[in-house]
């Protein structure tokens, strides 16, 4: 399973570029069925684009949301299984392919890859952040072992904390780290969903 998972985002940061690409089939050199089944998963999709405005990329919350990507899923399925037909091998084996595996990421981004990106994005933003304030908060309000002394092999330490100029200080410092990192989690939560 990590295997799985290292090799699809792998395969995700090697297709970046395939956002702004079109995948072309040659409808002549396939099955009248196949084809007349692929058009019609193109066909379903611009309608349901035009019935919704755009294609709904957010996290499903409702019932109906669930559905519709439910109905994605089937898509990609169809995709794939209408691919592997038209080579005339069976769909499980086809996605153990490389070709197969190149396929299922190529529609598996056409459907998800731009809020594919919109997740990744704001997982790498609030992790950045948060490591940032988390750093920032250690120097300032965590005690930290410090050498006061050095004698030989033997040496000493002592713990400090930063040393405000009041108390009001180190308050107002520990309510910006703190509206700091609600502010970078909400823009992260903004980014993703």
């Amino acid at each position: 399973m990590k295997t799985f998972r290292v090799a699809l985002l792998a395969s995700v940061c090697f297709v970046g570029t395939a956002m702004a690409q079109e995948m072309k089939i040659d409808l002549g050199k396939l099955p009248p069925e196949v084809a007349a089944q692929l058009l019609k998963a193109e066909q379903d999709r611009k309608a349901s684009e035009k019935e919704k405005g755009t294609v709904p990329l957010a996290v499903p919350t409702t019932v109906e949301q669930a559905a519709e990507y439910a109905k994605f899923g089937d898509q990609i399925a169809k995709g794939v299984a209408a691919t592997a037909k038209g080579l005339s091998i069976e769909a499980n084996e086809f996605v153990k392919t490389p070709v197969g595996w190149w396929t299922f990421i190529f529609i598996f981004w056409y459907f998800l890859g731009a809020k594919l990106w919109h997740i990744v994005g704001g997982i790498l933003f609030w992790i950045a952040s948060t490591a940032m304030i988390w750093k920032s908060l250690r120097t300032f309000h965590m005690p930290r072992k410090v050498l006061v002394s050095e004698n030989g092999k033997e040496k000493k330490y002592e713990y400090q904390v930063f040393n405000f100029k009041s108390q009001d200080a180190k308050t107002a410092s520990a309510v910006m780290h703190f509206i700091t990192f609600a502010v970078a989690t909400l823009v992260s939560l903004i980014l993703v969903f």
